[in-house]
């Protein structure tokens, strides 16, 4: 069970927003779920507490993440919006968050909880691309808009990093050509992050307070960095086994619609809701809501709004879209991995000038998150009734959507989802055929299949 695997908490939400069971109706092999359901789809705050101070200890071990009007502000991990396109978007849609865990709960019954935190922004591929332009010249004039995003991140308080572009750029590390393309993008970075403030705010001259050697060594650990993580072959495996799952999702949907896009939004949804338990054996929330509202809006979905038939780059689009969808997972997985040590709480936030991307964050708002050493992944809920959303609130719609999530169904996915894994190269390339005869449109050769091999 992960962000990306909730077949347990499928049933658990399905039963508990839809049928509604007494507790004797619940599988015992579903009560680890059940009490992580009851916490973390708490109707207050309130609740969510005794909820977790009822559960078992091993629950207990467990941190929470609430979406709240009062509680911890995050940092600058907070959703800010600038006077263009830019914005920074958090996990929550709120400014503040409201955390449970042993810890913090023991220290509020003495008086308050005072713990340290830490955050960082991350600067999407098309972010960092889009600020590099500015720094190419050392006295580059900088127009009000940007110098805007610019003040933001050179506050000496205000923590970015350039992980996104990173991870997307590991395959073009063969290339002599593309790895200086990537030493000036970070080398941008760099700059970014030293930024001279005073020759900003006075002139709106951009320049570093480093000096040039200085800057170098910076890009060049940076660099560095990138070919370490390739040569960790269980993480770029992983990377890869992301990017394909996503990869698929978004190959199908657009199959779906693109194919009959007259067809009936609900015959549009189960047809995608069979693909994913037969040939991925997994469901994802995030993108079965995605799909549905693709079904709903086709091309006015801004998200989408670059797939066409005929339309020569629609698989360059559709790889930029699945590594938005990427990222906004990474930020759920980052909550586990950096929370250690003095750190109670981490917040990562992502800074972007995709209007799609806020779109797409936009669609499934996060109520609050579980993870812990124990789960070593994330558990995610959303705010509003998943079953009846995407099924239309039609009872019809909602028994037959309804079949994906019981219990022999989440059985069946849980016993063949390991076998599958190795199947999803095969899977991924026979989409990609069936998309090129559906959009009347050739995968370009210069395209990189890099992630489907790397996927063992």
């Amino acid at each position: 069970m992960n962000s990306d695997d909730l077949s347990g908490m499928d049933f658990i939400r399905y039963l508990l927003n839809t049928l509604q069971p007494s507790i004797d109706e619940i599988d015992p092999i579903f009560e680890h779920d059940r009490q992580i359901e009851r916490i973390g789809s708490a109707p207050t705050l309130d609740v969510a507490v005794q909820n977790f101070k009822n559960s078992s200890p091993e629950i207990q071990s467990y941190k929470f993440v609430f979406s709240s009007e009062t509680g911890t502000v995050p940092g600058f991990a907070v959703n800010k919006k600038f006077s263009k396109t830019a914005a920074v978007r958090s996990l929550f849609p709120t400014e503040k968050v409201f955390v449970i865990d042993t810890k913090t709960l023991a220290e509020m019954s003495e008086g308050e909880s005072i713990f340290r935190i830490d955050y960082s922004i991350s600067l999407d591929n098309q972010a960092l691309s889009y600020l590099a332009p500015f720094f190419e010249e050392k006295a580059s004039k900088v127009p009000d808009d940007m110098a805007e995003v610019f003040q933001f991140i050179s506050r000496p308080e205000v923590f970015v990093d350039p992980k996104p572009y990173m991870n997307e750029n590991l395959h073009n590390l063969d290339s002599n050509e593309k790895i200086e393309k990537i030493r000036n993008k970070l080398r941008a970075y760099e700059i970014l992050r030293t930024l001279d403030i005073k020759s900003l705010k006075r002139d709106k001259v951009i320049q570093s307070t480093l000096s040039p050697k200085s800057l170098e060594t910076r890009t060049h650990k940076l660099v560095a960095s990138m070919f370490k993580k390739r040569k960790n072959t269980k993480a770029v495996e992983w990377m890869a086994f992301k990017y394909l799952i996503t990869y698929c999702q978004l190959l199908k949907m657009i199959i779906i619609q693109l194919k009959s896009p007259r067809r009936s939004n609900k015959n549009k949804i189960i047809e995608f809701l069979e693909f994913c338990h037969n040939d991925l054996k997994a469901l994802s929330f995030r993108e079965i809501s995605l799909a549905k509202k693709y079904f709903d809006l086709g091309q006015k979905f801004k998200f989408f709004d670059k797939i066409q038939k005929k339309r020569g780059e629609i698989f360059q689009a559709i790889n930029g879209m699945v590594w938005d969808l990427y990222h906004i997972r990474q930020l759920e997985e980052d909550l586990v991995l950096v929370s250690k040590g003095q750190i109670r709480y981490f917040f990562p936030a992502i800074l972007t000038f995709d209007q799609g991307l806020n779109e797409v964050m936009d669609l499934y708002p996060l109520k609050s998150i579980a993870f812990g050493k124990q789960l070593n992944k994330t558990v995610p809920f959303y705010n509003g009734n998943f079953i009846n959303e995407i099924a239309d609130n039609d009872p019809a719609n909602i028994e037959e959507i309804g079949f994906f999530f019981e219990k022999e169904q989440i059985a069946f996915r849980d016993k063949n989802r390991k076998m599958e894994k190795k199947h999803l190269q095969n899977l991924a390339l026979s989409l990609q055929a069936d998309l090129e005869s559906i959009a009347q449109i050739r995968r370009p050769s210069t395209l990189s299949n890099w992630y489907i091999s790397k996927q063992k």
